[in-house]
């Protein structure tokens, strides 16, 4: 297996099922990072996402969807008949995760900035303090140099410095409305830790027939493992320590196939069903040790699965009598892999701005038309007539 795992390329984490979330709202959850991760795959570059960030990032702002904008995020998101259901199934397992032992050190945190001369929807404030537990804070949001500086200051704090920086003044759109922030950072040691002095430089045999040099790690133990015939590839599940709810679950493509071709046939019955006949079986495991940094802005990819509305022409009220869209949606990432286990972050931030004011329909009566004068509550017309030339 050594030989084969130089194909190593993707990394699934996993939260087993548990009485504070549902099995529909896991396989919603699960169904949308799939298709999210399809649409963002690049075979030349490392990628490393939290669909799990977007998503409640983006049913926090789903409290102020109205007209189509509500139905396609519904749709897109697969949400439960009743949101609120939904909504309080996420509350629930933000409250889990958070109270995980400190040796895992889950932690997830949100927060919106808004513009402090606008009234906020006090049902929408409600609703991201006391369900999702979301630090608002007013602010000028004209000061850019003051917003930037705020942000990069709360990524580093609820990360643990894992991501320091989302943001620049430059990035602060003029029409800023609003700022919607959701990370998730996590630390969690192996069950079964590699040796250091068992690290060795190895090569990578990485795409486009690419050979490159990596320090690999190494250990003998048993594992869940097994094949799946359908995806033509390998499967290994990595423990955390014992009594976690976390496990690293690693698919690696056969000699002859590739991510491209293993993405193309996933589906996650067949990942249940590789992990469901998986047996402990004595491995003799290698994967590289690494480190990197991911950034994304996501609108593309969220457009292609149902959320195009949601952009410009979204109906958010996130304020009193006033309509606003979604700019951009952004993710910075970061994780890290050794011998001792994995730490990871990543960070959502959704930009909302005034809503695209359509194009004004021109309406020129400079050729002869109709008038009428009536009033307006009974529509009975007081006067008819038409006008036809100048003179």
């Amino acid at each position: 297996m050594s030989k084969q795992f130089l194909l190593f390329l993707m990394l699934i984490f996993s939260t087993t099922c548990n009485q504070a979330s549902s099995s529909s709202t896991s396989k919603a959850l699960n169904e949308f990072s799939v298709d999210l991760f399809r649409e963002i795959f690049n075979s030349n570059e490392n990628i490393i996402i939290s669909p799990y960030s977007i998503r409640l990032a983006l049913t926090m702002l789903y409290g102020s969807a109205t007209g189509k904008t509500k139905i396609a995020m519904k749709n897109a998101l697969k949400f439960d008949e009743n949101i609120f259901k939904f909504a309080s199934q996420f509350s629930r397992e933000m409250k889990m995760f958070n109270e995980i032992r400190s040796n895992e050190n889950i932690k997830i945190a949100n927060k919106i900035f808004t513009n402090s001369a606008l009234r906020l929807n006090e049902k929408f404030a409600k609703r991201l303090e006391n369900v999702f537990d979301t630090k608002i804070r007013a602010i000028n949001t004209r000061d850019k140099k003051l917003i930037a500086e705020e942000t990069n200051r709360w990524a580093a704090n609820v990360t643990d410095n894992m991501i320091d920086k989302i943001m620049s003044p430059e990035d602060v759109p003029n029409d800023l409305e609003a700022l919607l922030l959701s990370a998730i950072a996590l630390q969690a040691n192996w069950l079964n830790k590699f040796s250091v002095i068992a690290t060795k430089t190895a090569n990578f045999y990485g795409s486009e027939n690419s050979i490159g040099n990596v320090q690999m790690m190494s250990q003998t133990n048993y594992f869940p493992y097994g094949k799946s015939d359908e995806l033509d590839a390998e499967f290994i599940e990595l423990p955390y320590e014992r009594d976690s709810d976390l496990a690293m679950w690693i698919l690696l493509p056969s000699v002859d196939s590739n991510l491209k071709k293993l993405l193309s046939k996933f589906n996650l019955n067949a990942l249940k069903n590789v992990r469901s006949n998986a047996r402990n079986t004595r491995i003799n495991l290698q994967i590289p040790k690494f480190e990197f940094k991911y950034e994304i802005t996501a609108n593309n990819a969220l457009e292609n699965l149902g959320l195009k509305s949601i952009f410009d022409e979204g109906e958010f009220q996130i304020y009193t009598n006033r309509a606003s869209s979604i700019n951009s949606i952004k993710q910075n990432a970061y994780v890290k892999v050794d011998e001792q286990g994995t730490r990871a972050a990543a960070i959502t931030s959704i930009i909302v701005t005034t809503r695209m004011v359509l194009p004004a329909i021109p309406v020129v009566a400079n050729r002869p038309f109709m008038f009428m004068i009536l009033k307006a509550s009974t529509q009975e017309l007081l006067f008819i007539g038409s006008y036809v030339n100048s003179s």
